[in-house]
C-alpha cells in the first residue's frame, strides 16, 4: 500500500494545492491501487 502512495505522489496523482490542501485524482489512483494490491478485496470491488 505504501508503494502505491509513493507512486501516486511521484506521478502527481496525489499532491498538495497552493493552499496546502491534499488533492488526488480518484480515477487514476484507483488504477494504481488495484494494480499494486491485487489481493485486496477492497480494491477489487471498486
Amino acid at each position: 500500500m505504501i508503494d502505491s502512495f509513493i507512486i501516486c505522489f511521484e506521478k502527481g496523482i496525489f499532491h498538495y494545492d497552493s493552499d496546502g490542501f491534499f488533492e488526488k485524482d480518484y480515477d487514476k489512483s484507483n488504477v494504481i491501487m488495484k494494480k499494486n494490491n491485487p489481493h485486496s478485496d477492497y480494491w477489487l470491488g471498486i
